[in-house]
């Protein structure tokens, strides 16, 4: 070190992050006072306005492909309590030829809000399914709290038994999947 610099000379300039894009924006601007009054004052949610707000949100699976050649379709993994998962896939003709990798997803919310058929993770497991090229599984799990720790953590290791004794239910005839190939995200 140079004698006589000052540690201003020798700190680096942050990077300023990017900004976001207005779409974004837009949506940040538009939901942040919606989850404000899902969101009581004491922490809790209403569950009242959220059940609103989540059938608002949610889309049905599509089994025609969208315009990327991804499509989407809904299976029970145990229909008594209600476990369900979304699969994502390529259709037919524009699955690769070789068996796809599979990425079961965990949808965010702390295992106690949102719903794994809402149009955000809808989007989200079409971009990875796309960008990946990965089948993409998306788990409904129960949420918490009128279904008590360690419920979603059940549904979670039982959908990943499912796929491993049935594989992956819903996908057209040409597509195949490498369990061995099996990466968890969320």
């Amino acid at each position: 070190m140079e004698a006589g610099s000052t540690s201003q000379e020798r700190e680096r300039p942050r990077a300023s992050p990017p900004a976001l894009p207005c779409a974004v924006r837009l949506q940040v601007t538009a939901f942040s006072p919606l989850i404000d009054v899902i969101n009581r004052r004491d922490g809790t949610v209403n569950r009242g306005l959220y059940s609103v707000a989540d059938r608002v949100l949610r889309v049905r699976a599509s089994p025609r492909p969208d315009s990327s050649g991804v499509r989407s379709a809904d299976f029970d993994v145990d229909a008594s309590r209600g476990l369900l998962a979304r699969v994502f896939s390529f259709s037919s003709p524009a699955a690769p030829r070789a068996p796809l990798p599979v990425v079961v997803y965990f949808h965010g919310s702390g295992f106690a809000m949102f719903s794994a058929r809402q149009c955000y993770f809808d989007r989200l497991c079409r971009r990875i399914c796309r960008g990946v090229g990965a089948v993409v599984v998306s788990v409904e799990y129960r949420l918490a709290p009128e279904h008590p720790y360690p419920a979603a953590y059940d549904d979670a290791v039982d959908t990943l038994r499912f796929i491993d004794a049935n594989g992956v239910p819903g996908l057209d005839e040409g597509v195949r999947v490498d369990l061995s190939s099996c990466f968890l995200a969320g």
